[in-house]
């Protein structure tokens, strides 16, 4: 196996903060998933990839965001191309309103030149002054490159709240319903190995039942119960990445009441069972030939 087939391995350590590989790229790697965001800048054109159940082909200068936990591949890529930046999910679970939107950054993938020109410029300015400062010999790199990460998950994050607020007038950030149901769903976050009910939420942000039902659907675009379990779901792949957490016990900690349950819903988002989702963590198998 030559070292380019090894690059989604070498570049994975846990001691790792900001990772960084150019024109290394394998021309293929199979589906795997890990615990970082992988951000990744194509220098050549027709790269394919999937990322879940969907294929992304990337020609020169698009961008294929990768969030935590999601099964992705190198279908057809070629080799020796791209500038993939990899950073832990550390930097949006360190600030609250990060997390906050985190669900609404997870919903982009390619960001294409010729599709979102304004976007991808903005992201790829940030991700290439990110290498440059990080590849330089200044004492403060690994900062200077910090800075330009939390500046792109800005760029996103405003760019998809601006979007939401003009498809969805309702969707006010000031409006005291929403701040109600946004900081409810940090909550649902904070608290999803326990046994929540939708009335014991609504109770606690003082709505009614079947009104905090309705403005949490309008807000969210998914129901309650959708939401607490996507949230387990969350919860369980980050405890996937231990071995030594048996499955029947990762299902317990993320706040499933039952090991069937836990099967059939991680199925129906993951599209894998636990078990071999479990096996293909940071592509623990051989790239294929």
């Amino acid at each position: 196996m030559q070292s380019s087939d090894k690059m989604e391995k070498v570049i994975t350590d846990r001691d790792y903060n900001i990772k960084f590989s150019y024109l290394a790229s394998p021309p293929s790697f199979p589906a795997h998933w890990h615990e970082f965001v992988e951000f990744i800048l194509a220098t050549a054109d027709n790269c394919q990839y999937s990322v879940g159940t969907e294929q992304y082909l990337l020609n020169k200068g698009d961008l294929l965001l990768i969030w935590p936990g999601e099964m992705h591949s190198n279908v057809s890529v070629p080799a020796g191309t791209s500038l993939v930046l990899q950073f832990g999910d550390n930097f949006i679970y360190s600030c609250h309103d990060l997390t906050l939107y985190y669900r609404h950054l997870r919903s982009y993938h390619k960001i294409g030149v010729s599709e979102m020109p304004e976007l991808n410029g903005l992201l790829t300015a940030r991700i290439q002054e990110a290498y440059r400062v990080f590849s330089s010999s200044d004492p403060f790199a690994e900062t200077a490159s910090t800075i330009q990460i939390y500046s792109l998950l800005l760029t996103l994050g405003s760019y998809a709240l601006k979007n939401i607020s003009q498809k969805q007038p309702s969707y006010d950030i000031n409006n005291p319903n929403f701040i109600k149901i946004k900081n409810a769903c940090t909550y649902i976050a904070k608290n999803c190995e326990k046994a929540l009910t939708q009335k014991e939420v609504a109770d606690i942000f003082g709505f009614s039942h079947f009104y905090f039902s309705r403005l949490f659907k309008e807000y969210t675009h998914t129901t309650f119960n959708d939401y607490l379990s996507n949230e387990r779901i969350h919860r369980a792949t980050r405890l996937l990445c231990e071995e030594s957490i048996p499955i029947t016990e990762v299902a317990y900690l993320a706040g499933f009441q039952s090991i069937s349950n836990f099967n059939r819903v991680f199925s129906k988002v993951t599209h894998h069972s636990p078990t071999e989702y479990r096996k293909m963590y940071n592509g623990n198998q051989e790239p294929a030939n």
